[in-house]
């Protein structure tokens, strides 16, 4: 039987390079390194999720996905942390793929709920929006042209709605 010391150990150098690569944010490399025929154990997926997700990199994160992590694997850390930030699109690509923040509230914390709520509603008009432009490109013809990445706080500046 063969030991390897930490460093040496396959699954920790590829757990330490599946880290470094979120943290540059390499989608590339990230993809190359969790491929289609590498069994990738699931515990590493999520923490590299939750990583994905915490340092805002959502093009890798959405590789971890299609790949098999699990939402379930975001800590308490990191959603509180997007709700707290109102991060928009972490939020909406957690919220879309299962995650329910709710169980994420202590102690009858007041300010979360109140933010998760502002966040549930933000992302109920984001995807009206998105609903309406694909609707209006439809009966026009044109091509759509998704607004889910404006700012859901509200009106553009010159107060109108861009569809």
């Amino acid at each position: 039987m063969t030991f390897w010391r930490k460093k040496d150990d396959p699954v920790s150098r590829f757990r330490d390079d599946l880290m470094r690569a979120i943290d540059a944010g390499n989608p590339d490399t990230v993809k190359s390194l969790v491929g289609e025929n590498m069994d990738v154990p699931l515990g590493i997926l999520g923490r590299g999720f939750d990583r994905a997700v915490a340092k805002e990199q959502l093009k890798i994160a959405q590789i971890l996905l299609d790949r098999g992590a699990k939402v379930s694997a975001i800590g308490m850390g990191t959603a509180r942390l997007i709700v707290a930030e109102e991060r928009h699109d972490a939020f909406r690509l957690l919220s879309e793929n299962g995650l329910d923040f709710t169980r994420f509230i202590v102690n009858d914390d007041a300010g979360y709920k109140l933010r998760l709520r502002y966040m549930n509603k933000a992302l109920e008009c984001e995807q009206l929006r998105d609903a309406l432009a694909a609707t209006k490109a439809e009966l026009t013809g044109q091509p759509q042209n998704t607004i889910s990445n404006t700012n859901p706080r509200g009106p553009k500046p010159d107060g109108g709605l861009s569809l």
